[in-house]
């Protein structure tokens, strides 16, 4: 259900079954290390075949959105607009629901693609150059008697390129679900167990039903980020944990970038739903490819 829910990718074996439907949000983090690992082989492709970089940027960050079917793009549309039209909080929620597209959705998605386009290229050019711009600068900065501005190598910045595309959208989709189960839904949400209820669905859960479900995803998520960064944490030089600092950076600007976008939106709409989810997706993944950019 998860897969054919969440990702565009053929699913070889199709079911619904409605009463589960929030038993999907347990699947998440799986479906996000699915997209991983296919965004960074299409990467990996890109690299192989020298295509240009301005080209290799755009593919970069169109493969997410193609992969997931742009559903999360949609929703940051959406809520975009209902935010900043500054109206009352019912009109925002109404505006939320239009499936019009306004100015402010528009504007705010062009902005998110130049940020992530010029990121990427950044990324990019750092990866054809041959070598880090940090390493250039000189070793002010040291952690331990080591300096982190030119430890990375571009051996080490490909295993944390790895490392970092394949956890991000893994971390995003569990703190997706992790938020979805924690906030009250607003009222039209999908998730809103009051109208599951109404309509006769048996997935309203218990507050303890939720910690375990809340508890199962972060364990879930936590051993797909290890299996992901396993070639740095497996690494016994010095520069390879530096390397991994880098890339940890990375995870956490994206864990506080998500966070930050998921409640401001909730203070702004009353609540969450999927499409403040895709709102938060969206801004956090973004600002995991800008901050790719600064480290490289």
């Amino acid at each position: 259900m998860a897969w054919g829910c969440f990702t565009t990718i053929p699913c070889p074996y199709k079911k619904w079954d409605e009463n589960a439907r929030t038993e999907m949000l347990l699947m998440l983090p799986f479906i996000g290390g699915i997209i991983g690992v296919i965004w960074f082989w299409i990467y990996k492709l890109l690299l192989a075949y020298g295509v240009g970089m301005g080209l290799s940027a755009a593919v970069f960050i169109a493969v997410p959105g193609l992969l997931y079917g742009f559903i999360h793009t949609d929703g940051y549309m959406d809520c975009c607009d209902a935010i900043f039209s500054r109206r009352t909080l019912s009109e925002r929620q109404r505006i939320l629901k239009d499936s019009t597209v306004g100015a402010f959705a528009v504007i705010f998605l062009v902005l998110i693609v130049l940020l992530s386009y010029g990121a990427a290229f950044d990324v990019f050019r750092a990866i054809y150059s041959g070598n880090a711009a940090s390493m250039e600068i000189d070793c002010d900065t040291t952690f331990c008697g080591y300096c982190l501005k030119s430890c990375i190598t571009n051996s080490r910045l490909t295993v944390v390129i790895v490392a970092i595309m394949v956890s991000i959208p893994i971390i995003s989709r569990c703190c997706s679900a992790i938020m979805i189960w924690k906030i009250k839904p607003i009222g039209h949400s999908q998730y809103n167990q009051d109208n599951n209820h109404s309509e006769g669905h048996k997935d309203v859960l218990s507050k303890t039903e939720k910690k375990k479900k809340q508890v199962y995803t972060i364990f879930v998520c936590i051993i797909l980020i290890i299996a992901a960064v396993s070639p740095v944490l497996l690494g016994i030089q010095r520069e390879d944990l530096c390397a991994g600092a880098y890339g940890a950076a990375v995870l956490l600007a994206e864990i506080i970038a998500y966070l930050i976008a998921c409640i401001g939106a909730v203070k702004n709409l009353g609540g969450i739903s999927g499409d403040i989810s895709g709102f938060s997706i969206t801004i956090a993944e973004a600002v995991a490819v800008i901050a790719m950019s600064l480290v490289t």
